[in-house]
């Protein structure tokens, strides 16, 4: 084989004149750098780790040879339900078993199913014999107007029910007589009932109010202090002996007062200023 060397020449010039001669120039050959061996062709028998199927020199490696640990081509095609696989010396046409491999991330669960592209749950009759009752299907059913979803089927439908036609509250005048309601105060009491505690501006009393039921439709109402011009700033609480316990403004004397009622019902009643 005939290697060919290149030479770079460098030479300095200047302007040539009778007494100043040109200035000389040198060559040097060129490698690549850093001195990298290269060649055009190699002599076949100087590879080194050939496969054995080459080691003739003829690429003949395919089914046809009698060495499978030579392959290096996989099967053309491979039927329907079978995939490419490699057996530890060849590639090879396999069944898609996937529960017959050592890693469970890739396989499909009890009850599910591939049908074309999609992952579907099989029914308790399918060949996986799923429980549907521990699967949540997609929610397919719907309510009518007027109606709102009350529960959710394992199957994806829906359990409906009518919206409740009750008011949100119900509203109870307690006492009309006069310009009452003024200064305010409430509490339920150990029975479980309202208490509460007003003003009635028209006659300058303190009054109270006992519900006779949770709702308050209904009350029982008495008069507390009528003495003078009475029941400002209402407060109303229940003591530690059940009882309820009302502060209030004396206006006419500039006094502080507490009436403390002797039964859950505050009728009758004492008071002390």
């Amino acid at each position: 084989m005939r290697h060919l060397e290149s030479n770079l020449e460098i030479a300095l010039l200047r302007q040539r004149t009778s007494s100043r001669p040109a200035i000389g120039a040198s060559t040097a050959p060129l490698t690549a750098a850093p001195y990298a061996l290269y060649s055009q062709v190699a002599p076949w028998d100087a590879i080194t780790d050939m496969p054995a199927g080459f080691a003739d020199g003829v690429d003949d490696v395919d089914d046809a040879d009698a060495g499978p640990a030579n392959e290096l081509e996989m099967p053309p095609s491979c039927a329907s339900g079978q995939l490419t696989e490699w057996d530890g010396s060849a590639w090879a046409c396999a069944e898609d078993d996937e529960d017959s491999d050592a890693d469970p991330a890739y396989e499909l669960n009890q009850g599910l199913a591939l049908v074309s592209n999609t992952l579907v749950i099989t029914d308790a009759g399918g060949a996986l014999g799923t429980d549907l009752s521990v699967y949540q299907q997609r929610v397919s059913g719907s309510c009518t107007v007027g109606s709102t979803v009350r529960a959710i089927n394992t199957d994806g439908s829906v359990v409906c029910e009518a919206h409740d036609t009750r008011p949100v509250y119900s509203l109870t005048t307690l006492d009309s007589t006069g310009s009452v309601g003024r200064e305010t105060s409430i509490t339920v009491g150990t029975d479980g009932l309202g208490l509460i505690s007003y003003r009635d501006s028209t006659n300058g009393d303190l009054k109270v109010a006992h519900c006779d039921n949770v709702a308050c439709t209904n009350a029982t109402v008495s008069t507390l202090d009528n003495t003078g011009n009475v029941g400002f700033s209402t407060s109303i609480t229940v003591g530690t002996d059940g009882l309820g316990l009302i502060s209030h403004y004396d206006y006419t004397n500039s006094a502080l007062k507490v009436a403390h009622c002797s039964n859950v019902f505050c009728v009758p009643y004492w008071a002390r200023e």
